[in-house]
């Protein structure tokens, strides 16, 4: 799928956004362990690696000229009856231009248009915070020493309706 991005300044543009190739793992692992972040856990590349490699979960890459830089881990049959987005990065270099929101709507609006999603963002990324709640993501939880000890996750919900309704228009 290509996604032309806005013509605002700034905007990312021509960004194709795809399943990632099982060849491209050691590059998405590269690009979350030199992001925050991971870099603030102190992640290495061969435990992004393992994470992205999980079988169960879909790996969404964000491509621009050829050159990954973004991607989705996601869970179609997370928690709570909804589709869970387990990672997600941008290339800090290209934060702040549209790829995050284009990835994001991918997501939430082509893949998965009509399913809760949820997601936990870490209290030490408020930038992420403000990306999610600015999507239309609601904070419904914390939880605390999820990841590490002392540092706090905001569960995160973009509401598509109650469970039950979902059940029965969607199945």
């Amino acid at each position: 799928m290509t996604i032309v991005g806005r013509q605002d300044e700034g905007e990312e543009r021509d960004l194709v956004i795809r399943e990632a190739r099982s060849e491209e793992i050691p590059g998405v692992a590269r690009l979350m362990c030199g992001a925050h972040p991971w870099t603030y856990f102190g992640y290495g590349e061969a435990e992004c690696a393992a994470r992205l490699r999980n079988p169960r979960l879909t790996l969404y890459v964000a491509e621009q000229d050829g050159t990954v830089v973004a991607f989705a881990q996601i869970n179609p049959q997370g928690s709570f009856g909804g589709v869970w987005i387990e990672l997600i990065c941008v290339d800090e270099a290209r934060r702040g231009r549209g790829v995050g929101t284009a990835l994001i709507g991918y997501v939430t609006e082509t893949r998965y248009p009509h399913a809760n999603i949820y997601l936990t963002v870490s209290a030490v990324n408020p930038r992420a915070q403000a990306l999610y709640e600015r999507l239309g993501f609601v904070q419904v939880g914390e939880i605390t020493d999820y990841n590490f000890a002392g540092v706090s996750e905001y569960l995160m919900r973009l509401s598509r309706g109650p469970r039950r309704e979902q059940y029965r228009t969607h199945l």
